[in-house]
């Protein structure tokens, strides 16, 4: 009788390790791969109504890219 419990119990965590390996929810991070030797700055500000403002910045080509409502901005410095 003794058993009964230390049995249950090992049918019950068996039983219950049975679903995938996988989560189906869980998307892999995909992450930036540098293909040039710039040096690229990214900042993302957002304002309190939502709007999102993106800043890319690289300093060896002296430029500034801004991105605000869909439209692209790019500045150079002469």
């Amino acid at each position: 009788m003794k058993n009964f419990p230390v049995g249950f119990f090992i049918i019950l965590a068996l039983s219950a390790c049975t679903h995938s390996a996988k989560d189906p929810d869980a998307a892999p991070v995909k992450q930036e791969t540098h293909t040039s030797q710039d040096d690229i700055t990214k900042a993302t500000v957002v304002d309190r109504h939502g709007d999102e403002m993106e800043i890319i910045t690289n300093t060896t080509k002296n430029t500034v890219v801004v991105r605000l409502n869909g439209q692209s901005y790019e500045l150079k410095k002469i």
